[in-house]
């Protein structure tokens, strides 16, 4: 199975990604960490998807992979890497808006995604992307060809999405994530050190 991963702050387009790289021969999930309390649900989800649709491509875009990446790694050895940077105060503004988040908790979210990102990007060599690159056809294109090697770029793809700007409408999100996940998620970032 080819896949790949791509990690970022929460509001770094990672919903997106998601839409832009599920075409043709890949499907991306957006935060599978939601459906997924380990590495081992991450692989069987994505073996249903590649066995059900036959794509050779599965991926996840998700603020949740650089708390889980070790695990994921070992699960995944040759998985395809990437990391959405985005200015932190920008990340913490867009944050607060979105999900009508508290300034602690905002603060204390980026903080420890950071953190995890950091770590992510010393054990992993993962390839790195500025947020507002990603404006850019030609970042994208080296993401597409990091995360899908071999497959041609999808350019009317990227002329149709390329002025879309995707966004998480917070209630239908939240509601969507199973309070399970919710628990989990809050205490992987809380307990992160």
């Amino acid at each position: 199975m080819n896949v790949f991963l791509i990690a970022g702050q929460p509001r770094t387009r990672t919903a997106w990604l998601a839409n832009f790289l599920t075409y043709k021969d890949s499907y991306c999930f957006h935060e599978a960490i939601k459906a997924c309390a380990t590495p081992q649900d991450m692989r069987a989800l994505f073996e249903a998807v590649q066995n059900s649709s036959g794509v050779r491509f599965v991926g996840d875009s998700d603020s949740g992979i650089p708390f889980i990446v070790d695990g994921l790694m070992d699960e995944f050895p040759e998985a395809k890497l990437v990391v959405i940077e985005r200015n932190l105060q920008d990340v913490v503004r867009s944050f607060k808006r979105a999900f009508s988040a508290d300034d602690a908790s905002a603060a204390l979210v980026v903080k420890k995604t950071q953190l995890a990102l950091e770590r992510l990007k010393k054990k992993h060599v993962p390839l790195v992307i500025g947020f507002k690159e990603l404006a850019s056809e030609a970042t994208v294109r080296q993401l597409w060809s990091h995360c899908l090697p071999n497959v041609p770029f999808a350019q009317q793809r990227w002329k149709m999405l390329d002025g879309f700007k995707v966004e998480v409408i917070a209630e239908n999100y939240l509601v969507d994530f199973p309070p399970e996940a919710v628990q989990r998620i809050g205490t992987l970032i809380k307990n992160y050190r």
